[in-house]
């Protein structure tokens, strides 16, 4: 038996109500650690109440981080010291960081014999610190980084001066995304956050553009847009969708309806936009389980994930958006 510290992020309490992929992974990874008899100490926000059938919840403890907020300092100094206090009496447990900016692995620091690992979820990494112990840490694998592929863990490592990061895959339960073979209602499906890299302006763009070729299509949008880097980008995705007749909008959506849109497209795109780096496209992995295969710009992960097959076509990570659209005309 092993004691487990899962550090959540900060935005939302666990499980998520709406579709949250990261906030889902570490649900799902507290429960499965459960499950195999270790004890966990969840860390998240306000709210949280992990319940499954069959999991012994004497087996978990919650650390609350406060309010749910989009400030993860904020949060950490919420839950410092009840941490701290469990980290004193469980000197052997090991870390797990799910969160964005990782403060809670400078408990390292205080604590040597803590065994701590930090997951990327983003594109980016961190600057290497100027502290001389703590640059030695992350050069000294320490803190034992993680990409969710192999792809972005060579990305990551790149980014920060070639220190080891070694590579998980995101887990997806396939109980939860049966084959379907429901009569399609839509043609194209973009599912995804709703930022400039993942395409979904591009995509409405290239609608636009087509001078009424794709008039025909129907096509559906769904994806998040509370916690995000550019509203104004969101907004602009909201507006173009609401001018085009052809295009179903949503939004945000509960995981529900996020299944019924994959059953019910034919095809789910994501038009890449340069620099954006895709660690792993978790929607792209549900969909094609459903029976929807994906169309997408190579890059990043997404070799890997899925290869060049009868699912899937990968194109220039360049801009070959009229390749990606005659594809798109083929399928």
């Amino acid at each position: 038996m092993v004691k487990y510290i899962i550090v959540s992020t900060n935005v939302m309490p666990l499980p998520p109500l709406m579709y949250a992929g990261l906030e889902k992974l570490v649900t799902q990874l507290t429960i499965g650690l459960i499950q195999r008899g270790h004890e966990v100490v969840l860390v998240a926000p306000t709210g949280s109440n992990i319940t499954s059938k069959g999991i012994d919840t004497s087996k978990l403890k919650i650390i609350d981080g406060g309010m749910p907020i989009n400030n993860e300092r904020q949060s950490y100094l919420t839950y410092k010291d009840a941490l701290d206090r469990y980290i004193s009496d469980n000197k052997d447990a090991v870390l797990i960081s799910h969160s964005w900016f990782g403060y809670e692995l400078l408990f390292k620091l205080k604590y040597p014999k803590l065994q701590v690992m930090h997951t990327f979820h983003g594109p980016g990494g961190w600057k290497i610190p100027t502290d001389k112990k703590l640059k030695q840490m992350f050069y000294d694998d320490e803190f034992h980084f993680i990409g969710v592929s192999k792809a972005h863990a060579r990305y990551i490592s790149e980014q920060m001066d070639f220190v080891p990061v070694d590579f998980i895959y995101n887990g997806v339960d396939p109980s939860e995304y049966p084959l379907s073979h429901e009569d399609k209602k839509y043609d194209i499906a973009f599912v995804g956050v709703m930022n400039q890299g993942k395409g979904a302006l591009k995509l409405l763009n290239m609608i636009r553009e087509s001078k009424g070729e794709m008039d025909s299509l129907n096509v559906v949008m769904a994806g998040e847009e509370v916690y995000i880097q550019d509203p104004e980008y969101t907004a602009s995705v909201r507006n173009l969708a609401s001018e085009l007749k052809n295009v179903e909008y949503y939004g945000e959506v509960t995981n529900g309806l996020k299944k019924e849109i994959y059953k019910k497209s034919k095809i789910l795109v994501y038009p890449y936009v340069q620099p954006w780096f895709e660690p792993f496209n978790l929607t792209a992995v549900e969909s094609m389980m459903m029976g929807t295969p994906v169309l997408m710009m190579n890059n990043g992960s997404a070799k890997e994930l899925i290869g060049d097959n009868v699912n899937m076509k990968l194109f220039r990570p360049a801009c070959d958006y009229d390749e990606f659209v005659h594809r798109l005309y083929e399928i």
